[in-house]
C-alpha cells in the first residue's frame, strides 16, 4: 500500500481511532500522516465554526440589543412601581 492510500484510509478513521493511533501506534500508518489528518480535521472544524459565527453574528448583535432594551424597560418599570 502506498503512502497516498494510507493517507486516504486515515480519512475513514474516527477521531478516537486517530488519537489511539497516535498514542499507541500500530505501525499501519506513519505518525506524521496520523497527525496530519488530525490537524486537517481541526482546521476544517475551525473554519466551519468561523463561518457559522459570521452568519450568526448579526442575529447575536440583534438579540443583545433587544435584551438590553428589555432590561432597561424593566428597570424603568420597576422604578416607576417603587415610586408609586
Amino acid at each position: 500500500m502506498n503512502i497516498l492510500d494510507v493517507q486516504d484510509n486515515l480519512k475513514n478513521f474516527s477521531e478516537k481511532q486517530l488519537i489511539n493511533e497516535m498514542q499507541m501506534p500500530s505501525g499501519n500508518a506513519p505518525q506524521f500522516l496520523v497527525l496530519s489528518e488530525i490537524t486537517r480535521r481541526k482546521r476544517m472544524r475551525d473554519q466551519m465554526n468561523m463561518q457559522l459565527l459570521k452568519r450568526l453574528w448579526p442575529l447575536l448583535e440583534f438579540l443583545h440589543r433587544v435584551s438590553w432594551e428589555c432590561l432597561k424597560l424593566w428597570l424603568l418599570k420597576l422604578q416607576w412601581h417603587r415610586a408609586a
